[in-house]
């Protein structure tokens, strides 16, 4: 069975936007496809990331017409998308479990446990609070030479 990655809306967010991070995020993702890595990630993540274009283009800092282009290449990212309701039920414990302030974010925690993925993650306050569960990496800093 070929290894699973789950991505958050911080990571993929960033394959689209110059910020911090973008540069270990197109490598994290190339990575994974050069090496026929799964990639999946619960189906909020394209209404997540989709937000983020947004805001950036109600900030100014993307067209609607950019904003649009990367919300269409969004769509087209080789990324499975995982559902369920037993992954809502384990999201809502993770998220007691864990003091996460939100429950999608214990989404993506979710995911990665039920699929038994590594969850890549841009969100200090996520990594912190998960980093416990041993299957949770900080973007950018990586022991296994990923980032």
């Amino acid at each position: 069975m070929p290894e699973t990655i789950c991505l958050d809306a911080s990571v993929v967010a960033k394959l689209f936007l110059p910020e911090p991070g973008s540069e270990d995020a197109e490598r994290l993702f190339q990575r994974a496809l050069d090496t026929g890595i799964v990639l999946v990630a619960p189906t909020l993540l394209v209404v997540e990331v989709m937000s983020v274009f947004r805001k950036q283009a109600r900030r100014g800092h993307l067209t609607l017409e950019q904003a649009g282009a990367a919300a269409r290449s969004l769509l087209d990212l080789p990324i499975e998308e995982v559902a369920g309701r037993e992954i809502h039920e384990r999201a809502w414990r993770l998220a007691g479990d864990l003091d996460l302030p939100v429950v999608y974010d214990a989404m993506y925690l979710a995911v990665a446990e039920a699929r038994g993925a590594v969850l890549w993650t841009a969100d200090r306050l996520l990594f912190d609070k998960a980093m416990q569960t041993g299957y949770v990496r900080f973007l950018g800093r990586d022991p296994l030479g990923m980032s």
